[in-house]
């Protein structure tokens, strides 16, 4: 029977083609957590597009619709809010499972 050393622990943030393109753009650092930079990103990513569609489309502010898009809470509350929580909770649930 054959004894197997393992050299890092297994952790499933770890690894793939999103991870290994954070690390390209520098999001990413061995041995360094920097979850601010990725909320901020991702964050981004996830509310302008829809900021910007909303202003082409003239549901940004207005009267066109009921709820504008600068008064949904609900649009505001899942990129602005639950995203970052998403990559806290990864933070601090890795070392764990790890």
């Amino acid at each position: 029977m054959k004894d197997y050393v393992i050299e890092s622990p297994f952790r499933l943030s770890t690894g793939g083609f999103v991870y290994e393109l954070m690390e390209r753009l520098g999001l990413v650092k061995a041995n360094r957590y920097q979850p601010w930079r990725r909320i901020t990103i991702f964050s981004g990513l996830a509310w302008f597009p829809l900021l910007v569609l909303s202003a082409i489309d003239g549901t940004l502010a207005g009267s066109a619709v009921d709820i504008i898009f600068i008064k949904d809470p609900v649009v505001h509350s899942r990129f602005l809010i639950a995203l970052p929580i998403l990559f806290f909770a990864d933070w601090i649930i890795d070392p764990f499972i790890a």
